[in-house]
């Protein structure tokens, strides 16, 4: 595994501030007028889906080789890689994170897989409706969106039972989720609207209209976030009630949608792109280019990281700094043109005394002339 260290600029030392800055080559140029770039892209496995962020860690769901991993968000180094073999032969679709499982759909599947994180473990299947798509989890329970019979399945996160069934309208077609305060928001794909829900009565809150083909979902708390998919556009709705506050025009096709730190994540598929908008103003302030077909989008470590499921890779959209990452596969990471070389402090002072010696080296040669 190869690991990048922390960089240090010593203004006194050329040579040393010359090999830092070989270093750090995996930094791409921003867009005009942005704060940010895709400062790192990274091997992972087999066609990513989804990914989901914990704490300082992330869960990343491969549809082609039947795997789910988590990735260490400040290296970018893969810590676990989780063999999933769901018995219908379906391949992971969505996954959801809480302080003690891993929650995992399957596309097309009737089940839902609850996996401990840390034995890297299947510990059970449990049936749902038909087409699972959407899961979250708040710990106490877990929500998984049936797309194939217009509902939703409540489970207990403790036991594994189900709880309850809760119907919704015919030919809504539920697919993401988020957790809003007491509710939780669901983007019904056909319907083109946004369900508000109750956490503990199930009982339906109210009913929005948004854009076409709803996707994607997140909230930063005073608002809901939703990427419709069909019409390339977001729509932002009041978290509390589902009333209308603005809809922005984004890239083509957004399919995922994360918040975090003020901004807004949109995953835009078809267009290879990713835009960022400001939250407090609804402007979209830049708008990335990443791998092929991205797909999800999630935030940690102060990195929108995105998963691009036509090339297998995973996105870094960061602040430009010194701190480079580490790769998660074998080969190294690259960023457009740019190619990162994994150079740590090891390897820096190896490099610096080798070119040392041979100063040295040329010194000796010209006194003995």
């Amino acid at each position: 595994m190869l690991k990048h260290s922390r960089i240090i600029r010593i203004a006194s030392a050329p040579l040393i501030a010359c090999l830092f800055s070989m270093t750090s080559a995996v930094v791409s140029s921003a867009p005009a007028g942005a704060t940010k770039s895709v400062i790192n892209t990274l091997k992972i496995g087999t066609n990513p889906n989804d990914i989901e962020a914990s704490g300082n860690n992330l869960w990343i769901a491969n549809t082609g080789d039947n795997t789910v991993q988590e990735m260490d968000a400040t290296t970018g180094e893969i810590l676990k890689t989780i063999t999933i073999a769901n018995s219908d032969g379906s391949q992971p679709d969505d996954i959801a994170v809480d302080d003690s499982h891993l929650w995992l759909t399957f596309y097309g599947s009737a089940v839902v897989a609850e996996i401990d994180p840390v034995a890297g473990t299947v510990i059970k299947t449990i049936p749902v409706g038909n087409s699972a798509d959407g899961v979250t989890s708040d710990g106490t329970f877990v929500w998984v969106a049936n797309s194939g019979d217009d509902s939703i399945t409540k489970i207990d996160a403790a036991t594994g039972n189900v709880l309850s069934t809760i119907a919704l309208d015919p030919a809504s077609a539920p697919d993401e989720m988020v957790l809003a305060g007491d509710n939780l928001a669901v983007t019904l794909a056909s319907s083109g609207k946004v369900a508000l829900i109750n956490k503990i009565s199930d009982a339906v809150v109210s009913s929005s209209p948004v854009g076409s083909g709803p996707d994607g979902i997140c909230t930063d708390g005073n608002n809901l976030w939703i990427a419709n998919e069909n019409d390339g556009t977001v729509t932002q709705l009041n978290a509390s009630d589902g009333s209308l506050v603005d809809t922005i025009t984004v890239g083509a096709t957004p399919k995922d949608i994360a918040c975090g730190a003020g901004e807004v994540w949109v995953v835009n598929s078809d267009d290879n792109t990713v835009s960022e908008i400001d939250a407090a103003t609804g402007t979209v302030v830049a708008t990335y280019s990443v791998g092929a077909g991205p797909s999800a989008v999630a935030v940690a470590n102060a990195s929108a990281w995105v998963t691009n499921k036509d090339d297998s890779t995973v996105s870094q959209i960061s602040e430009p700094s010194l701190i480079t990452t580490a790769a998660a596969a074998p080969a190294l990471a690259t960023t457009g043109s740019s190619l990162a070389v994994p150079l740590g402090i090891v390897g820096i002072l190896a490099l610096a005394g080798g070119l040392g010696l041979m100063l040295l080296a040329r010194r000796s040669s010209r006194s003995s002339r």
